[in-house]
C-alpha cells in the first residue's frame, strides 16, 4: 500500500512545486508584466473575410470560393441562404451557382470586408437589384 501512495504523493508534491514556480517573478500574474504571453492574441475569424479553409471562418459559417469565371476569385467566409432572411443583417441572399451565398450589402468597394471584392450590382432573392461585395 505504500509503494502505491508515493508515487502519488510524489506526484502531487510535484504539480504543487511546478505551481508555485508559476509567476515568481514577484507579480501577481494580472497586467503588464504578470503576464505571461508569446505574442498577441490571434485575430478572430471575421463574416466576409478572407478564408483558406474552414477553421478561418466564424462559428456555423464556411469557407467559399467565389470564382466569377472571368479571372475574378477569392475565398470569403458566408453561410447558404434560401432567403433574406437567412443572412446576417447588412447581407443580400443572392443566387450562386447551385446554391445562393449571403453576400455584403455595400455602396463602395471600401464598404466590403474582404479587400479582395468590390460593390457591384447583383439581383438578390426577394430584395431585386442590390449592390453587394464581389470578386473585383
Amino acid at each position: 500500500m505504500i509503494v502505491r501512495t508515493v508515487p502519488f504523493l510524489v506526484l502531487v508534491l510535484s504539480l504543487s512545486a511546478a505551481a508555485a514556480g508559476c509567476g515568481d517573478d514577484g507579480s501577481s500574474g494580472d497586467g503588464p508584466g504578470g503576464r505571461h504571453d508569446t505574442g498577441p492574441m490571434p485575430t478572430p475569424p471575421m463574416h466576409h473575410g478572407v478564408c483558406g479553409g474552414p477553421f478561418d471562418c466564424p462559428t456555423d459559417e464556411l469557407c467559399y470560393r467565389i470564382d466569377l469565371t472571368d479571372g475574378r476569385t477569392s475565398n470569403d467566409c458566408t453561410v447558404e441562404c434560401t432567403v433574406e432572411t437567412d443572412c446576417p443583417a447588412g447581407d443580400a441572399c443572392i443566387p450562386y451557382g447551385k446554391v445562393s451565398l449571403c453576400f455584403q450589402r455595400c455602396a463602395v468597394d471600401a464598404d466590403c470586408v474582404n479587400s479582395a471584392f468590390g460593390c457591384v450590382t447583383a439581383t438578390s432573392i426577394g430584395a431585386g437589384d442590390t449592390l453587394a461585395c464581389f470578386p473585383k
